[in-house]
């Protein structure tokens, strides 16, 4: 080279010394993947993959791809160990590539492809006790069915992720102490390929009996029931008890005087009055049981009628009547009803009804006590609407003159009886007879000159007659 060339490339190289600072950089070399983490052969659907990649400056994003389709990748950073798990459940198997790509900044790319044979079928099996029951105790769990490359069954906390207990066996079996214990554990199944199935089983741990509070009785009443008073019974009816407990109550019974008697509640008292032991005995999902005694009285005899009113034979007037009935009962009275008339539920009990036309009239009274017992009481009574019959027999006639003494004979009748005859002088009762015949003495001179005669009778019921005013004049 001559003298000029050599000076131009030299002040060339100066130049671009000068402009630069730094000579130039570069980087077309791809990154490694040291180890892809993937062996060949089988694989789960969501395995667990750590891959090792190096690069002479930095890997900066690491992939994993099958084909064209991207499962997993990391965010932009420095990486030389990744761990990713990507899910190949999406893949046509079974034989499928997976390639783990290692990116550099520049965009130089390192991949390792590997085959492996994909397993999509995840772990299975059936659990005894079935999901969703109650356990309590050393509760013994037992799988069946359980899909043939499963190489591990576990049982952990649902929430923890705490394993408690590993089943083993031909028929995998474990026994697990639920004292103190969660509910709602999870059987964790893994297969050769790695594949995971938990399932979520829904135990409830269950170690307190039930309590068992109050008992009472409801007696089946007309197309309804009755809530009898507490500690007492009769009748056809049912027993209900208050039962709480932390699952459910699996089963009921109901025992009376040693005898077991029903598993609803139902029972028929019978007909006689007695003291009773009823006992009753509960189970709940989990197998825990309580029992509790009661002390009854069986009561099948309705309320003692004291008086009903009217009398038996009483005469009654009037359009309406109104009879009352006083009761006792060792159970409570309840209500009362007169037929023909609403119920009464406020002793002393009361009702009046249309007394209807003359003659007997039967009262019906029915008294139930608080544990369903009737009493009927009847009662008949007389109606009379029907006024005596009065005639004056023997006196001097309207207008008369009269003197001194004058004497007055009269008649009365009536069917159920005349109870008086009464004598009116001018309006005001002077005399009366209750015996027939009805007789009056009237002195004039104890009155004015205008005296005015009328006779008045009243029958047992109290119905009146009254004859018309004859006036008379002394002398």
């Amino acid at each position: 080279m001559g003298p000029l060339r050599i000076a131009a490339a030299a002040a060339i190289s100066g130049t671009l010394i000068l402009a630069g600072g730094t000579p130039a950089f570069a980087d077309d070399i791809s990154p490694t993947v040291v180890d892809s983490g993937i062996t060949a052969g089988l694989i789960g659907v969501q395995p667990t993959i750590t891959s090792t990649v190096s690069d002479d400056v930095a890997v900066v994003r690491v992939e994993i791809w099958s084909g064209r389709i991207r499962l997993a990748g990391t965010p932009d950073g420095t990486w030389t160990t990744v761990t990713l798990r990507p899910y190949l459940a999406g893949l046509r198997g079974p034989m499928v590539d997976l390639t783990v790509k290692a990116f550099d900044a520049a965009g130089n790319v390192g991949t390792s492809t590997t085959s492996v044979f994909l397993d999509q079928d995840l772990p299975t099996a059936t659990f005894s006790p079935k999901l969703g029951s109650a356990l309590r105790g050393k509760a013994t769990i037992t799988l069946s069915g359980v899909s043939g490359d499963v190489t591990s069954a576990t049982l952990i906390e649902r929430d923890t992720k705490r394993e408690l207990g590993r089943f083993a066996g031909t028929s995998p079996t474990l026994v697990w102490d639920t004292a103190g214990q969660a509910d709602y554990p999870v059987i964790m199944l893994t297969d050769q390929a790695g594949n995971e199935q938990g399932f979520h089983t829904v135990y409830h741990v269950d170690n307190e009996a039930p309590v068992i509070g109050g008992l009472r009785w409801d007696r089946t009443w007309g197309s309804g029931t009755l809530q009898v008073p507490s500690g007492r019974a009769g009748g056809s009816g049912r027993f209900e008890a208050s039962i709480s407990d932390e699952t459910s109550i699996r089963r009921t019974e109901f025992w009376v005087d040693g005898k077991l008697v029903s598993t609803t509640g139902q029972w028929n008292s019978g007909s006689l009055n007695r003291a009773a032991a009823v006992e009753v005995k509960a189970w709940d999902l989990a197998g825990n049981t309580a029992s509790r005694k009661y002390s009854i009285v069986v009561d099948n005899t309705g309320p003692s009628i004291k008086s009903v009113a009217p009398a038996n034979g009483k005469l009654i007037r009037g359009s309406k009547l109104t009879s009352t009935v006083t009761a006792t009962d060792p159970s409570g009275l309840l209500q009362a009803q007169l037929s023909g008339a609403g119920v009464d539920r406020s002793a002393p009990f009361s009702s009046t009804i249309a007394a209807g036309k003359d003659g007997k009239r039967t009262l019906t009274w029915t008294v139930w006590d608080r544990a369903g017992n009737p009493t009927v009481v009847r009662r008949t009574v007389i109606v009379d609407n029907t006024k005596a019959s009065l005639k004056v027999t023997k006196a001097p006639k309207n207008k008369a003159k009269v003197k001194g003494t004058v004497k007055i004979t009269a008649s009365a009748s009536d069917k159920n009886g005349v109870a008086r005859v009464e004598l009116l002088v001018n309006g005001k009762v002077v005399a009366v007879d209750k015996k027939a015949a009805y007789k009056f003495s009237v002195n004039t001179k104890k009155y004015g000159k205008k005296i005015k005669i009328q006779l008045r009778a009243y029958d047992k019921t109290g119905n009146v007659t009254t004859t018309s005013t004859r006036t008379w004049y002394r002398k």
